[in-house]
């Protein structure tokens, strides 16, 4: 994507500015929550009640509304530091409240949007190719979860992120569309593993799955993939599939013809050089997983820890023959998985055999921890084993992933870990894998 303007505003991760791609943080807590709620409703007038509760969590006093006079001086006046002549978002004192004024360029979430749209407009012209390159680059826009260092301080912010999570995930739909019209399908089929071990209610996700999987030549999988989903949304809804899974069922069922991969010149055409395809079923000792997620844009500082994480690099190799595990700790909003992602993408060609990711949800409030049996069924999965080859006990599931990591050098990172004992399944048995941690314990 371009550059763009030499300011931009991000929410679209932990709240920051960056200035000609520099990252700047806002140090104190407050001025944060209050960018963000301006930003949230840029070029409109945020009434200081709004802002009072956002911050404070406190009905309007007059003592708080000296506070945010304060508060909203303080922003200026780092705005003003940081942005270069002619580029100071203007905050403007417009009663009811505040109001922020903002070109669509100087912000990640406007920015966001627009790529979306185009890369739709493509998909709808019939340019697959075209739709998912944009959709893509506009994806590589989140550095994390939306507002993710504010939003546990500051209620008003929770529906914001969620909405921003929302049209994330449905760019990321559209995207994976993209990519099974051109012929993409077996370098989707881990992804969307993990996506609907993430996401299971998002019956989307299983459809592509489906697909994926059909035109791998996985028919078996693919109608388990279907009875997976169907046994989710029947225990924690009480619902059949929609429409559209039992449709795509059916066909599957049928062998439809017309679910078959697009043209053979067409996938040559959508592919970045890759090496020879594996053809069809996989054997497992081929399949070289690379499940890390995007890597972060805009990534800054850190430089004791990247150096910690180097210095572990080295003992993969070194005597002892033992796993290497680094964990890291550290409170909501610091960065942990941006850290580990940033640095898993510099050093991941040290790995011939291959990357997995994991977040295991131990600290999410809207979904239940993802236990280690399910995370060893999705790495198993991306793995390439197959539904019928999958171990009927969580035990025999931990040996087998174990096995297949016998021998194998691999990059595994395990973010959002809630204690050890959810980690401990995942962790492999031979030397010459390197296991990263994060969590908030």
């Amino acid at each position: 994507m371009a550059d763009g303007p030499p300011l931009v505003i991000g929410l679209l991760g932990p709240v920051e500015i960056r200035v000609a791609g520099q990252c700047h943080g806002l140090a104190q807590r407050g001025l944060r929550i209050l960018l963000a709620r301006l930003t949230s409703a840029p070029n409109r007038i945020v009434p200081a009640s709004v802002l009072i509760d956002a911050m404070w969590q406190e009905e309007p006093s007059r003592q708080r509304e000296r506070n945010l006079t304060v508060q909203v001086y303080q922003l200026r006046q780092r705005l003003k530091q940081l942005a270069p002549p002619g580029e100071i978002p203007q905050i403007i004192t417009q009663p009811p409240g505040y109001r922020i004024v903002l070109d669509a360029d100087q912000l990640d979430v406007t920015i966001f949007t627009s790529a979306a749209a185009r890369g739709r407009a493509a998909a709808a012209a019939g340019d697959q190719l075209q739709a998912g390159k944009l959709l893509r680059e506009a994806l590589t826009l989140w550095r994390g979860a939306a507002l993710e260092d504010v939003v546990d301080y500051c209620p008003q912010l929770a529906p914001v992120a969620a909405s921003l999570e929302e049209g994330r995930l449905a760019v990321l739909e559209d995207r994976i569309e993209s990519d099974l019209a051109t012929g993409r399908h077996d370098e989707l089929v881990a992804e969307l593993t993990t996506l609907v071990a993430a996401y299971p209610a998002r019956e989307r996700f299983w459809g592509q799955l489906m697909l994926a999987l059909y035109r791998c030549h996985r028919q078996a999988d693919a109608l388990d993939t279907y009875r997976r989903a169907r046994a989710h949304l029947t225990k924690e809804f009480g619902l059949d599939p929609g429409q559209a899974l039992r449709t795509l069922h059916e066909r599957i069922l049928q062998a439809d013809s017309a679910l078959t991969a697009p043209a053979e010149s067409v996938l040559l055409a959508s592919r970045e050089p890759s090496g020879a395809s594996n053809g069809g079923n996989r054997r497992l000792s081929g399949s070289v997983p690379r499940l890390l997620p995007s890597a972060p844009r805009f990534f800054a500082g850190r430089p004791e820890e990247l150096k910690t994480l180097d210095e572990a690099l080295d003992k993969v190799d070194g005597p002892g023959g033992t796993v290497v595990v680094v964990a890291m700790g550290g409170s909501a909003g610091i960065g942990k998985t941006s850290l580990a992602v940033h640095w898993a993408h510099k050093v991941a060609d040290r790995f011939s055999g291959g990357q997995l990711f994991v977040n295991l949800r131990g600290y999410d409030p809207a979904s239940m921890p993802l236990t280690s049996d399910e995370a060893v069924q999705g790495f198993l999965e991306a793995l390439g084993a197959s539904a019928a080859e999958m171990p009927a006990t969580a035990e025999a599931r931990t040996g087998m992933y174990r096995a297949l990591l016998a021998d194998r050098r691999m990059l595994i990172v395990l973010d959002n870990a809630s204690d050890p004992a959810q980690v401990r399944p995942l962790l492999p048995a031979s030397p010459g894998s390197l296991v990263v941690v994060t969590s908030r314990s």
